[in-house]
Formats: C-alpha cells, structure tokens, sequence
C-alpha cells in the first residue's frame, strides 16, 4: 500500500496536518479509499470518508514463514 499527503493546513494549534490522504493499493491508480480532514468554524479537525472502510485493507501481512 502506499498513502500520499498533500493540501496541508495548520490547526489551532499550529500542528500541520495533511488535508487530504490517499490510500493506494500496489500500483492501481486510482485510490482505494479518500479521507479528508476539514475544520470547523470552532477549530475541531473533522474526518470524512468517501467510502466504507474494510479492515482487511489495513491487515498487517503474513510473516514469509507462515509464523
């Protein structure tokens, strides 16, 4: 898998986070799953997914040796 970050933004605080992360699987080009980070008029960072998340995309991998 591999993430790609851009539209970076700063919150209240002044951490700079990323405003939108994409997640690829091997070398497809198009993203298997979208999220935004937005933040409200009070300042609280939101999260907005355009897709329903299936937690075998985050599995970690077998070891080589099956243990």
């Amino acid at each position: 898998m591999r993430l790609a970050f851009s539209l970076h933004g700063e919150t209240r605080g002044g951490l700079r986070v990323p405003g939108n992360i994409k997640v690829f699987r091997d070398d497809e080009p198009d993203p298997a799953l979208k999220l935004f980070i937005q933040e409200d008029a009070e300042g609280h960072m939101l999260f907005d997914l355009d897709t329903a998340i299936d937690p075998a995309l985050f599995a970690r991998p077998a070891p080589p040796d099956g243990g």
